[in-house]
């Protein structure tokens, strides 16, 4: 029995050396060309905030699964009131926010370059989750006032980006990384519907996030 058993150790515990994981923190920001998003803010980029999982499944090839979520707005004024009570113009009418949340698994591919630097080559699909708001409070979402639109619609993304080891427990296996990632994503329009005023919802209008999209990002690998 010990002559089966000790080779199946043996094999088990190479296994478990071979496994490489990754947990990171990123911060992005996706650029787009549409011009809707004028309307919920000026600059015509949406920023992202998030964590990312991986491990490796083949020879520097890693499945990868990430969480982002990012949201702009603006103050909207409106010249005039109804009831004719005067109103500051420095005051705004109401607030407007988009929030778009990313769900995305991909692979990532590492070619090593040298002892501390390794380029990178990721593939995602995503799944975009989109909030429109219109509120008092753009920071307060779920209030009583609020006025929400909701979208969810696919994406992908593809990009190229470099690591830096700065630090590097090599008794216990543990990298610690500095990343940087530029490359496109996709998303497919996030159209927004009323669907409480009437019986055939109806359109509200939709945001492309379609452009450039640069990230960095912390992590460990071990």
């Amino acid at each position: 029995m010990s002559t089966i058993l000790f080779p199946l150790l043996l094999a088990a515990s190479g296994v478990a050396q071979a496994q490489d994981h990754e947990v990171s923190v990123n911060t992005s920001i996706i650029g787009t060309r549409d011009e809707n998003w004028n309307k919920v803010q000026f600059n015509q980029s949406v920023p992202g905030a998030g964590l990312s999982l991986g491990t490796e499944v083949a020879e520097q090839l890693s499945a990868t699964v990430s969480f982002q979520t990012g949201t702009v707005g603006s103050r909207i004024y409106i010249d005039g009131n109804p009831n004719g009570d005067w109103v500051p113009w420095e005051d705004p009418s109401l607030y407007i926010a988009a929030t778009v949340d990313q769900y995305a698994v991909g692979a990532k591919w590492r070619i090593q370059w040298a002892s501390r630097l390794t380029s990178t080559l990721t593939g995602t699909a995503i799944v975009a989750h989109g909030r429109l708001r219109m509120d008092e409070d753009i920071e307060l979402e779920g209030s009583e006032v609020e006025v929400k639109y909701v979208s969810v619609t696919p994406g992908a993304s593809v990009g190229t980006g470099i690591e830096y080891t700065p630090l590097r427990l090599p008794k216990k296996g543990v990298d610690f990384n500095v990343g940087f990632e530029t490359g496109y994503a996709y998303i497919a329009p996030l159209r927004f519907k009323d669907r409480d005023s009437a019986e055939t919802p109806m359109d509200i209008g939709s945001l492309d996030l379609d452009g450039f999209y640069v990230r960095w990002s912390i992590g460990t690998r071990f």
